[in-house]
């Protein structure tokens, strides 16, 4: 089996741009992903190079490029949970058009109901709405689907601290630092 050069290029070049992100080599990784976008023929690669793309814009805080490869692959594939809920939730996380954001999550949970990571996202949506007995309810079955994520752990910390539940919101950080330190 050829390296490069095959019939396997396209797969080659999204492992490369995978360890490349891990590296935050994102140059290295915007390379490998044009060479697989380049031998994309179907719906279904372009939808991977374009997830991808919006991941990488996303970590380097390009946040315009990164929203536009979503929504670029959800003209592809307008049911793409994962883009929805990635889409829905970095607006949250950076705390901007949460109603846009609250809608791209509701979908993702409608194509894929009980997703603990978009649970979690939609907790993370009401947190910043202000809406913490809601967000409360989200992250708690979110932690019921996908035990062990340090990710909702924290948010719920959050949650906790800004209903003035300082205690509990100790203890879900505490539980958040034991997770990150087992992965």
């Amino acid at each position: 089996r050829k390296f490069l050069g095959g019939e396997d290029d396209r797969e080659v070049y999204l492992s490369m741009a995978q360890v490349y992100e891990k590296a935050k080599q994102y140059d290295n990784m915007a390379g490998a992903l044009e060479k697989a976008w380049d031998l994309s023929e179907s719906p279904d690669d372009k939808e991977t190079v374009l997830f991808l793309r919006g991941v990488m814009y996303e970590k380097q805080k390009k946040y315009e490029q990164s929203e536009q490869a979503f929504l670029d692959l959800l003209k592809i594939n307008p049911e793409s949970a994962s883009a929805l809920n990635y889409l829905g939730y970095t607006l949250a996380d950076r705390n901007v058009r949460l109603d846009q954001a609250r809608k791209y999550v509701e979908k993702a949970l409608e194509l894929d109901p009980g997703n603990g990571a978009y649970l979690d996202s939609l907790g993370w949506v009401a947190y910043r709405q202000g809406q913490f007995d809601e967000a409360e309810r989200y992250l708690r079955q979110a932690l019921e689907k996908t035990s062990g994520d340090p990710v909702i752990y924290d948010h719920l910390g959050d949650v906790y601290m800004s209903q003035g539940r300082v205690k509990d919101a100790i203890s879900q950080w505490e539980a958040s630092l034991q997770e990150w330190e087992a992965t």
